[in-house]
């Protein structure tokens, strides 16, 4: 009540309080659409980053391991042949792995150049070829590894499938090998790109190919109860979308 007040002020102009704690740092904003000079290799090339352009996405994944053949082989005589009949059990070839899958946000500078490897496939080895060949018998090939390069650094690796292992008889001695499926290939990232997801390549499986269908898909194996050649694997590929 005003009888009660005995006194009063104004304080227009008091000294700054001590400052409070950080507050939290807020989400990041999702990433912005694609802007001009998306790009897609399956082979090796270069690419040049746009004007305007600060930021990529970028996925990447491995060649497919061959699949591989079956073959009787003469040690004696050093020559080998592709089955086309059993030869006591399983005689088909393995199937190869898949290559891994890569996927990175780089940041870059406009107008620098980053060099780009997509897998080879891995190619099958001699499919159909009944003349026989040097033993021991030639090996199906692995697939390449998908690779980018910017400012001298590997920044993203997606490794290629192996090839599947062939089954080979000895019409010499009656010795068996069994044909392994081939594994799959591994990813990685390094500085200064951002890992956004990987996956290791599956391995085949039996005769046939892992992941079929897909990039880098693995190649199947001779089966020779259908008489199936055996396939090459399939082909990297190494995709670039740039962020604005």
């Amino acid at each position: 009540d005003a009888a009660e007040i005995q006194s009063s002020s104004f304080v227009c102009n008091g000294t700054n309080g001590s400052a409070g704690p950080t507050g939290p740092t807020g989400p990041t904003g999702p990433i912005g659409p694609a802007g001009p000079g998306a790009a897609l290799f399956t082979s090796s090339g270069s690419y040049t980053v746009p004007a305007g352009i600060h930021a990529l996405l970028i996925e990447a994944w491995g060649g497919g391991g061959g699949g591989s053949n079956a073959f009787n082989c003469r040690p004696s005589v050093s020559l080998c042949a592709q089955v086309d009949e059993a030869y006591y059990g399983a005689n088909n070839g393995g199937g190869g792995g898949a290559g891994a899958y890569q996927r990175v946000y780089l940041s870059v500078t406009p107008g620098s150049v980053l060099t780009v490897a997509a897998g080879s496939p891995g190619v099958a080895s001699i499919p159909g070829v009944r003349v026989p060949v040097s033993y021991p018998p030639p090996a199906s090939g692995d697939g390449g590894d998908s690779l980018v390069v910017y400012q001298g650094l590997t920044v993203l690796t997606a490794r290629g499938g192996k090839a599947g292992s062939p089954h080979t008889y000895s019409s010499d001695n009656g010795d068996l090998i069994f044909a392994t499926p081939g594994s799959g290939g591994t990813a990685s990232f390094a500085a200064p790109a951002l890992g956004l997801g990987s996956s290791a390549g599956a391995g085949g499986v039996g005769a046939q190919g892992a992941s079929a269908g897909a990039p880098g898909s693995g190649g199947n194996g001779l089966v020779l109860a259908t008489k199936t050649q055996p396939t090459n694997g399939g082909s990297g590929m190494v995709i670039i979308l740039p962020v604005q």
